[in-house]
């Protein structure tokens, strides 16, 4: 499909667009820039990929015997970090077919 410019329309891959929205169920937002296929999907993956626990929150957690919150806040780290490298793969094959 070709725009008026003549550059090929992006589009999100279903299984990713599943695996957001599966991720971040509740974030309406997310949900609206991948729908309408937009660049800002980038910039929220970015900002919630990162360990939502602090040092201290993670040294406290030890201390109280609860080392399946971290694990859990890592695990999820890990999953969202997966994400975001998948965007940025998508992103890189757009810009090399539009380089063609």
């Amino acid at each position: 499909m070709s725009t008026s410019t003549g550059t090929q329309k992006k589009k999100y891959p279903a299984d990713f667009v599943k695996a957001v929205k599966d991720e971040y169920p509740d974030w309406e937002l997310l949900h609206k820039y991948l729908d309408e296929e937009s660049d800002s999907v980038s910039l929220c993956l970015d900002d919630a990929r990162k360990l939502s626990m602090s040092p201290d929150d993670i040294v406290l957690a030890f201390k109280e015997g609860l080392q399946s919150d971290v694990l859990e806040a890592a695990e999820t780290a890990v999953r969202r970090e997966k994400l975001y490298r998948w965007y940025n793969e998508i992103y890189s094959d757009w810009k090399k077919s539009k380089r063609q």
